[in-house]
């Protein structure tokens, strides 16, 4: 498991938050095998499983909550472009209305 502490700068109140994101047994295996590949590939270095699964958590705690935060970025970002359309659609069915002109008063004698 691993715990980001991120600061929600987008809310109306700066808060901190401890979010837990959970990666199944599955998922963590094939990230690890994944990090294990690129080691012997890129680099030539040989590590164990177990030293895997620890630089992923590492690797989680250091950089996961840029990649969160620029994920929420994106998603705010994408939210507010479908706002913008919505509200253009909106305009669209304004309808206009016409104002009927009363007739002027007589000038009084």
């Amino acid at each position: 498991m691993i715990s980001l502490k991120l600061g929600l700068n987008f809310l109306p109140i700066k808060r901190t938050v401890i979010l837990e994101l959970k990666l199944d047994k599955q998922q963590k295996a094939d990230l690890a095998a994944a990090i294990k590949t690129y080691l012997v590939d890129e680099l030539d270095v040989e590590i164990g499983g177990l030293q895997c699964e620890m630089l992923l958590e590492h690797l989680g705690e250091v950089v996961g909550p840029a990649f969160y935060n620029q994920g929420l970025k994106d998603a705010h970002a994408a939210v507010l472009r479908r706002m913008d359309d919505a509200g253009a659609d909106i305009d669209v069915l304004e309808q206009s209305f016409k104002v009927k002109q009363l007739p002027h008063p007589s000038p009084r004698p």
